[in-house]
């Protein structure tokens, strides 16, 4: 017969590791009721001017939500998964910090932690979607995307394995975009000839600027031709307009001419008088419109 004290060593080693793999089960648990999801994405897109000054900025949220049985603290990291993008873009937090930009080598990750989140709790987590300025965009729609990961986070801030990984569209949207100004002078501009003689000139300096093929309009109220104050209109003094060097008869439709650049084209324009001998004294003036459409 087997002694009591071996039978009792025997009933205390055994209940000690029923006690140790209960106690194993239950840590396991826990650490698997950290989960949670990234529950819905705002839409990453903005209009986009080339010629626009400073950089276009929309603000957009990703919202993630608790959906595990214990409070948890979660981080998402914005992963670039392109070496090259159609335009340039960057990804912030609400505070500035830099999350993911078109210059971020594949594989790169910024990161935003939430608060600590309770069951069925969730989070948005405010964003800003910027466009820098200086980029020459074509008409057109462009899109480009990153990688969200979804990460809880242990006692010491470190990320454990991904609980979800989403692709976040980034859209950009170039309109048609097409100007005209005067050089040093806005929009408008008054040339002044002073006491009329043939042969005097003035030059000014159209600039324009589109992001697509365009054609040049040019236009005169009385047909390339200065005319006397009314009720004396009929009285003209003829000119002639030079485009480029190149002599022009009003109206004018130019074109197609491409797009340039950032900076836009230039046009010089020179008026020169004609003949004024034997014309009525007085104001003679003329209205010259110049007008930028899309070519077809």
């Amino acid at each position: 017969m087997t002694p009591p004290s071996f039978l009792k060593r025997q009933f205390i080693a055994l209940v000690a590791m029923l006690l140790y793999g209960l106690a194993s089960g239950t840590n396991m648990a826990a650490a698997q009721t950290c989960l949670g999801r990234i529950a819905a994405i705002d839409e990453a897109i903005a209009n986009y001017n080339p010629f626009h000054p400073v950089a276009q900025r929309r603000a957009f949220a990703v919202t993630i939500e608790n959906t595990g049985s214990q409070a948890c603290q979660y981080r998402v990291q914005f992963k670039a998964i392109s070496a090259s993008h159609a335009f340039g873009f960057g990804i912030a937090a609400a505070d500035g910090t830099v999350l993911a930009d078109s210059d971020s080598a594949p594989g790169t990750q910024g990161q935003i932690i939430s608060r600590m989140l309770n069951p069925a709790e969730a989070q948005r987590l405010e964003l800003i979607y910027s466009l820098p300025e200086g980029q020459f965009l074509s008409p057109g729609q462009f899109r480009t995307s990153i990688d969200l990961v979804l990460t809880p986070t242990d006692d010491e801030g470190a990320a454990a394995a991904a609980l979800r990984t989403v692709q976040l569209p980034l859209l950009c949207s170039v309109d048609d975009h097409l100007g005209v100004n005067i050089a040093g002078a806005g929009l408008s501009k008054t040339v002044d000839f002073g006491e009329l003689a043939e042969g005097m000139s003035r030059r000014v300096v159209i600039e324009a600027r589109a992001n697509r093929s365009f054609l040049l309009e040019i236009t005169s109220l009385h047909g390339g031709a200065l005319a006397l104050e009314p009720p004396y209109q009929h009285w003209r003094v003829e000119y002639d307009l030079d485009l480029n060097g190149s002599r022009l008869k009003l109206p004018f439709k130019g074109g197609p001419y491409e797009r340039g650049g950032i900076g836009g084209q230039s046009f010089a324009i020179e008026f020169r008088i004609g003949d004024v001998v034997a014309k009525r004294a007085g104001l003679y003036e003329d209205e010259i419109t110049i007008n930028i459409a899309p070519a077809p």
